[in-house]
């Protein structure tokens, strides 16, 4: 392969156009290079944002896959630059400069927060990647620009990502803010430089990470001069997570169209008669006959098939399988959830006809309508004892406190929450040890507690990211009606395993009520 050192390229070319392409696995390049694939024009040229046995940072050289890094595979950017080159004049060359992280969330781009995240990160494979882009994939794809605006026009930027998080208002708004990071630091003109945002592999074709499209589409409708370009007809590879060497092709196509739209309406028909002219605007998608409807009851998932289902992938919205169901071929059937996190999940289910997903929120509460029945041992208000608040800086609050209260400040200590051997503690069903800094205010017949969370995984943690600061849970102390009221509150359809700490003479249970009656129950034999 062809190095081509910057210098070869003289001045500042209006007809060499750069194109700034960043994101995730899916910019990057996940699928096998092909015979077809190494066919490229000289006119077609990638800037090195790594070095690497065939590249050298801040050099172009001849865009030849992988683009992104020497240990990157097809993407949609080489198929991206060979259509626009077939429909643009003869003197215009193509320029790509482009960095990915596989796995990273859209803040990894965004320079105030990019360096603290990264700081952080345990993933010993993402880290091989973080250290080619020098643990700042930003600052690396802005020193490339600006090396490659040298030498030519910047016109426009391609992002594809959005597995990870692009599911609410904050993914659009950091996309947003980067942009203007990218024009502010380049000094381009933003009514020229459109941003195309890429379709993530679709829900219908078993993508995992299907349910970020909403969120990809919506984008265009906050930001001038920004696209969504369509996945329609781009396959999936066999992970359903990342698009086949085909798929990546159809998406490049898709890009090109998409800008010739934006900025070349004539160039765009060109374009498009060309791909239909040979037959490249078509995919042959497989449709699935598989139809799958759900219902969830507690730690219960009841699957109605309309074939035979022969396995079930449980995946999380960032791609990543937690369990697979091996059923070798039901249609009615249910899946024990009790070990699965509880967080936003995708469910893969696969027969020999095809695959359908279904989105199960296990953060929420049950399908099932809750029973109303009164209990046989109700809550009284002889057995409250206890409001138990989640606060910032617990100094700071036991102090105000105290003020308003006109009591002494109370001794504040740290109650390592950990399983100690016939004293077990688990949350969400799984022993997780973490620190929690608290102090009692007694209030006579009950207790006033604060607690300050530590980062480790915990009830309280739960409970802070979801809601911020609050009340967590109200305790009742109920001696020996204790199994009877967790048995009645889960006949009513709560969650009774949130949280269990078992200790000499007692123990606590944290049932997961917030949803229903705004705020979670801490039921105790005693105190």
């Amino acid at each position: 392969m062809t190095m081509m050192g910057a210098m070869q390229l003289q001045a500042q070319d209006k007809d060499f156009w750069i194109f700034l392409c960043f994101g995730q696995s899916n910019m990057a390049g996940q699928a096998p290079i092909e015979q077809q694939d190494m066919a490229v024009s000289d006119r077609y040229l990638s800037m090195a944002t790594t070095d690497g046995a065939d590249r050298k940072l801040g050099t172009w050289r001849k865009a030849v896959p992988p683009l992104c890094r020497a240990d990157a595979h097809l993407g949609p950017v080489d198929w991206f630059g060979r259509t626009l080159l077939d429909v643009v004049p003869e003197n215009v060359r193509i320029g790509i400069v482009s960095v990915a992280v596989e796995g990273c969330p859209i803040t990894f781009f965004d320079k105030d927060q990019n360096k603290a995240l990264i700081a952080k990160e345990e993933r010993d494979w993402m880290n091989g990647i973080l250290d080619q882009y020098g643990r700042d994939p930003y600052e690396r794809l802005l020193a490339m620009a600006k090396k490659a605006s040298k030498d030519g026009i910047i016109k426009g930027i391609l992002l594809h990502q959005g597995e990870t998080d692009a599911y609410n208002d904050k993914w659009r708004k950091t996309l947003r803010k980067i942009y203007r990071d990218l024009q502010q630091e380049l000094k381009f003109d933003s009514t020229a430089v459109p941003l195309l945002v890429g379709e993530v592999v679709r829900k219908e074709y078993g993508g995992i990470c299907g349910h970020a499209n909403p969120t990809i589409n919506d984008i265009a409708n906050h930001y001038p001069n920004t696209f969504v370009v369509s996945s329609e007809g781009c396959l999936p590879s066999a992970d359903n997570l990342h698009f086949s060497s085909e798929g990546y092709r159809m998406l490049g196509r898709h890009y090109a169209l998409r800008y010739l739209e934006a900025t070349n309406p004539t160039l765009a028909e060109t374009c498009r008669q060309r791909l239909a002219a040979t037959g490249l605007d078509q995919s042959s998608v497989a449709t699935s006959t598989l139809a799958v409807e759900t219902k969830r009851n507690g730690n219960m998932l009841q699957v109605s098939a309309s074939e035979a289902v022969e396995k079930v992938d449980v995946v999380s919205f960032s791609g990543q399988t937690v369990k697979t169901y091996a059923l070798g071929g039901a249609k009615e059937f249910e899946l024990y959830m009790k070990d699965l996190p509880r967080e936003k999940l995708v469910f893969v289910f696969q027969s020999t006809n095809g695959k359908v997903t279904k989105d199960v929120d296990l953060t929420a509460g049950n399908d099932s309508p809750m029973s109303y029945q009164p209990f046989s041992t109700p809550l009284t208000k002889d057995q409250f004892i206890q409001v138990t608040i989640v606060v910032d800086d617990i100094q700071r609050a036991a102090k105000a406190w105290a003020a308003i209260l006109d009591v002494p400040m109370p001794e504040i200590w740290t109650n390592h929450l950990k399983s100690n051997g016939d004293y077990p503690y688990t949350y969400r069903g799984k022993d997780i040890p973490c620190d929690l800094q608290m102090c009692v205010f007694n209030m006579g017949s009950w207790m006033l507690e604060l607690h300050q969370v530590d980062q480790t995984a915990s009830t309280f943690r739960e409970f802070q990211d979801k809601h911020g600061y609050g009340v967590h849970h109200i305790g009742f102390e109920v001696g020996d009606s204790r199994d009877k009221i967790i048995s009645e509150l889960k006949a009513m359809g709560f969650d009774t395993e949130r949280t269990i700490g078992i200790y000499p003479g007692s123990s606590w249970t944290i049932v997961d009520s917030e949803e229903v009656l705004g705020v979670n129950l801490n039921i105790k034999p005693k105190r």
